[in-house]
């Protein structure tokens, strides 16, 4: 995909928020919160927060410290940041984030990655 295509498709085509969560998701993060006290997020492809949005809203990361979202789009992590104030956003590509050293995060979470 060339840049300008992948501009106007991350400018073009914003992502609603919405509560739905995936089943399997929620009987990880709720192993995830019964284990731990306190759990680091990390959605790789998190593109506008529409996941960590539903997350929040159903009370899943009520014990979450760190949370981060990560996506190649710069606009969609203006939206990001601008709409989740709580969460870090980062400007990368999912396969290449070296923000963060090895084990920072509890749980990771890629879906609908492209």
């Amino acid at each position: 995909m060339q840049k300008n295509s992948f501009l106007n498709y991350s400018t073009e085509h914003v992502h609603f928020y919405g509560t739905d969560i995936p089943r399997l998701l929620e009987m990880g993060l709720a192993l995830t919160t019964k284990s731990l006290k306190v759990f680091n997020l990390l959605d790789l492809g998190c593109g506008d927060g529409g996941l960590i949005f539903a997350l929040h809203h159903k009370g899943f990361l009520a014990n979450a410290g760190k949370i981060v979202g990560v996506d190649i789009s710069k606009k969609r992590i203006e939206r990001l940041q601008n709409n989740l104030r709580f969460v870090k956003g980062i400007v990368a590509d999912a396969l290449d984030v070296r923000q963060f050293p090895s084990r920072s995060f509890d749980f990771v979470v890629c879906a609908q990655l492209i």
